[in-house]
């Protein structure tokens, strides 16, 4: 027999956007009728490493369990689930740190695919509280590494106009790690475990971890509660309202498992039909490109930091917007990534001398592309499975190649990855768009006040919802989209 319990508001999910939600709208929130402080449960499925953040030091429990070695061997994995993290913070525990908070034509993009409100106007006052809670800033030069001098210099003799990239970290002690996706054991990297969380527990938040969801409760078309599972115990969570937050992957899954999304999928066991819920994904068209020097780029003791970037557009509201980013002159190269490069010898003598010095020497270049047309569909396994890029798209891919390989060359590079076996890297990073906001219920899952088209007291927003991914790494994109859901949910529901 489950337990039951009974909250004003419940939110699944506690990765960027649910911690942001859960803070702000028990921070400024009230309830509607009495006035009296909300009752918010926030449900995770990972585990909760308590601590008061210490920027630059961190946490016993944090730095036992984040190991800073490459990623594949590292504790990280023991919190991975399909699309994103099982920890509270979620994926803003494992992000690179890298901050590209919306651009204007990004705002544009979203804008002009679906026709939600979310302008560069209206979003200004969420934005700017992301700026500055996340302690977004560039880094100063004395920290910038001699191969983002190079990058730099070389891009802006070619004509290019070159921008410093940003990060969100604090007291940070450059261990290089963080730009390998990895926990930070100092608690440098900014995550909404440690700028959001402490404020929601502080307004009263109920933060329930190591609690798995497994489907949304309807009564007809009214959503009424989340059926969850802590370890044997089953726990039925009713809400006067539900926000799920899962993610770009996990939260249409639980929609799909819950009886929400096409008929044509879930045949008998479709509650409510809405075909979009899983389509319309959308991401960058990525690769990196790798390069040799014949002398040292970076210096041993400085890590990863921001370095900068350039952008080429040929058309508006960045479709097919090309982006080229320094992000490998930085931090030294991993010892696995350095040994199995395309410019590693073969194993023996001349492999051993090339491993003394060639992490110093190697450098790296992502190229971007938001593709205009490119849309993925999750499957039921949590993949999500794109067409052939069209032509446009590709050339757009292989421009950017050849322009990261002018300037690597310019650079001094002797090597540079072929453009052929680039292409064969390609691959689709920060993923948006599953459940996406819009005006028509036809073609979007929510509407611009991230209500579920089809359910009642049914909310949606972490980065399913964005309708197109953004300029650069979508962390700051959802943190802002997140923040600016809290101030329209208090403005709309609680106040």
């Amino acid at each position: 027999m489950a337990q039951q319990v009974n909250y004003d508001l419940v939110i699944v999910g506690g990765g960027m956007a649910g911690c942001i939600l859960a803070a702000r709208i028990a921070e400024h929130g009230r309830h509607p009728r009495s006035g009296e402080k909300l009752r918010i449960a926030l449900l995770e499925a990972g585990p909760y490493l308590k601590g008061a953040p210490r920027p630059g030091y961190g946490i016993p429990s944090r730095r036992q369990l984040f190991t800073n070695v490459s990623h594949e061997f590292s504790e990280n994995n023991r919190y991975s689930m399909p699309g994103g993290a099982r920890i509270l913070g979620g994926s803003s525990m494992h992000y690179g740190a890298q901050a590209f908070p919306p651009f204007p034509a990004d705002y544009g993009n979203w804008v002009s695919a679906t026709g939600v409100d979310w302008t560069i106007g209206n979003l200004r006052k969420a934005a700017e509280e992301v700026r500055q809670v996340f302690n977004v800033h560039s880094d100063p030069e004395e920290i910038i590494s001699e191969g983002q001098r190079r990058f730099r210099n070389a891009a802006r003799s070619l004509g290019y106009q070159v921008r410093p990239l940003e990060g969100a970290k604090k007291n940070c002690i450059r261990s290089g790690f963080c730009n390998a996706a990895n926990m930070c054991k100092y608690d440098a990297k900014m995550s909404s475990l440690l700028t959001h969380v402490p404020a929601a527990e502080e307004h009263g938040v109920e933060i329930i971890p190591d609690t798995m969801v497994e489907k949304i409760l309807f009564n007809g078309k009214k959503a009424t509660g989340v059926m969850c599972r802590q370890g044997t115990q089953q726990t039925l969570f009713e809400g006067d309202k539900i926000i799920l937050s899962g993610g770009t992957v996990q939260t249409p899954l639980l929609l799909w498992k819950s009886g929400f999304g096409s008929a044509d999928r879930l045949g008998s066991n479709t509650l409510i039909n809405n075909p979009n819920v899983g389509r319309h994904a959308h991401a960058h068209l990525g690769l990196f490109l790798r390069s040799l020097f014949p002398d040292p780029i970076k210096e041993g003791d400085r890590g990863w930091n921001a370095g900068t970037f350039v952008i080429s557009d040929i058309k508006p509201n960045s479709h097919d917007r090309l982006l080229i980013q320094d992000s490998g002159m930085g931090g030294q190269e991993s010892p696995s990534q350095t040994a199995l490069s395309e410019f590693a010898p073969e194993f023996g003598p001349e492999h051993k001398t090339f491993m003394k010095s060639a992490a110093k020497r190697m450098g790296r270049t992502s190229i971007w592309i938001v593709p205009g047309e490119l849309e993925g569909t999750l499957d039921e396994a949590g993949n999500i499975v794109y067409p052939e890029a069209n032509p446009t798209e590709l050339g757009r891919v292989r421009e950017g190649v050849e322009r990261a390989t002018e300037i690597m060359k310019k650079m001094g590079a002797t090597r540079v990855t072929p453009i052929g076996r680039a292409m064969r890297g390609l691959f689709h990073p920060h993923a948006l768009g599953t459940c996406r906001a819009g005006t028509d219920p036809r073609t979007s899952v929510t509407d611009p006040h991230f209500r579920a088209h089809d359910a009642d007291n049914l909310f949606i927003c972490d980065g399913s919802v964005i309708p197109r991914t953004g300029t650069g790494n979508s962390g700051m994109v959802v943190a802002t989209v997140a923040t600016f859901a809290a101030q329209r949910m208090v403005q709309d529901h609680f106040s």
